[in-house]
């Protein structure tokens, strides 16, 4: 299912304004209740100095409303020790704020499911492109690899 356009975007907005109580319900009706997502991680990106540049790595999750859980996997290649990796809302460029703990790929891969709000789940379904994955190293504390979401 795509995203909605602008224009649907905006009369979404319009309504929820206008016509109260009507926001739950057009977000059932043009939300799906999941997503799959997913990052390409690499040092380059990291900001602001860039990561581990021999390392990469992917992120693949997925977001369900009813259960209110991201399950993922991560799998890095050529990195050391992964330490932590943690799920930022920013755009590309940007430091962001953190928002979850996830199991680090201490040994080149980890998996998991947490909890997360209602709110967190439908905006990551309708826009991943505004949330990235780092995975941070003993020696890159500050992230060795990164990766925006995408659908």
């Amino acid at each position: 299912m795509a995203l909605p356009s602008r224009s649907s975007l905006a009369c979404y907005v319009l309504c929820a304004l206008l016509v109260p109580g009507a926001a739950p319900a057009l977000a059932d009706k043009r939300l799906p209740m999941a997503r799959e997502i997913h990052a390409d991680l690499v040092g380059e990106t990291q900001v602001p100095f860039p990561g581990d540049v021999d390392c990469t790595g992917r992120f693949t999750g997925m977001v369900n409303r009813e259960t209110r859980q991201l399950c993922y996997e991560i799998k890095v290649a050529d990195i050391s020790e992964a330490t932590k990796a943690v799920l930022f809302v920013g755009d590309p460029g940007e430091q962001g704020t953190p928002l979850l703990e996830l199991q680090p790929p201490a040994t080149g891969f980890s998996s998991g499911c947490v909890a997360i709000a209602d709110d967190l789940s439908e905006h990551l379904i309708m826009f991943p492109e505004f949330y990235f994955v780092n995975v941070m190293t003993a020696g890159y504390p500050g992230g060795a690899i990164r990766g925006q979401l995408a659908e």
